[in-house]
């Protein structure tokens, strides 16, 4: 268990039955929740918060409430479409009474995302592009990249804690992977993936940028690309730049692009809406190096 400062405690389960009699009545804490066995086990993470009926705005259990109220919110109207993905299902919040043991509970469940990212920072494994995922979604939370979590050993990262978030559009014009040349954190155009690339030395940092460098042109295509094609969205160009120039997949795998004519990329449904013969799978040299003479 954690208690409200998400420290970790641990309470005897006597002690969790009298609840009501020992421990600090405005405590929340989250614990791990575990359903059926072997392969087809699945972990969730459980929220409670108790004697919800006797918070005050001055308390820690009353916040906790308004925060675990946003969150659920900000799942529902957001974040359908990446739950599991990028973020952990959230299955619902329930309120109701338990007596003594703790009044009037709150609780929430979500599935379970893993443990702290600090607590995995020692551990082998390439944590390059589950850092860089949350960016390549249209929905931008920038303030808690920080806060991604590994689960288990898939080195699967996830987004938790919305009850502060908000919708930014990410600017950025670079992937955090390995670049031929130095730059400027400010010219990356976005702070948490500018500084994640640089903690993890993915910068040339005694190679000076030129018209010569495979980064100067990524950045310049991204440049002129998103010029030529404003209705894009920026994670739709960052994938397109990630496919040609870096030789990588999108990091969302459940979006697939194809290429019109006109080089405009579109998401790719496999429903033959278009005629194969009007899309290409990759755009061609001739018409990136056109955008970058």
């Amino acid at each position: 268990m954690n208690d409200c400062e998400g420290t970790p405690r641990r309470f005897p389960y006597p002690q969790v039955l009298a609840w009501g009699d020992g421990l600090d009545n405005e405590s929340s804490v989250f614990f791990t929740g575990y359903h059926g066995e072997g392969n087809e086990q699945r972990l969730f993470c459980v929220k409670v918060l108790f004697n919800i009926e006797k918070a005050k705005p001055d308390e820690c259990c009353y916040q906790a409430i308004n925060k675990m109220l946003t969150d659920a919110k900000f799942y529902a109207r957001h974040l359908r479409d990446i739950a599991g993905i990028l973020v952990p299902r959230h299955y619902g919040v329930w309120r109701g009474p338990t007596g003594k043991w703790g009044g009037t509970v709150l609780c929430s469940v979500t599935e379970w995302a893993g443990i702290p990212w600090d607590q995995v920072a020692n551990v082998e494994g390439d944590f390059t592009a589950e850092t860089d995922r949350p960016h390549s979604s249209p929905i931008q939370l920038h303030h808690i990249l920080l806060r991604a979590t590994k689960k288990d050993a898939e080195a699967r990262c996830f987004i938790v804690d919305f009850s502060d978030a908000y919708i930014a559009e990410c600017r950025r014009n670079l992937p955090i992977l390995p670049l031929d040349a130095n730059i400027c954190r400010e010219a990356m155009r976005c702070s948490e993936t500018s500084s994640v690339a640089f903690l993890l030395d993915m910068f040339q940092r005694n190679v000076k940028m030129t018209p010569t460098t495979h980064m100067y042109r990524a950045m310049r295509f991204h440049s002129r690309y998103s010029a030529l094609h404003p209705s894009l969205h920026n994670a739709i160009v960052m994938a397109v730049q990630r496919l040609h120039f870096f030789d990588e997949p999108p990091l969302r795998p459940d979006i697939q692009f194809r290429f019109r004519r006109n080089g405009e990329a579109v998401v790719w449904e496999g429903d033959d809406s278009e005629e194969s013969d009007e899309l290409a799978q990759r755009l061609s040299e001739d018409y990136i190096e056109s955008l970058l003479s």
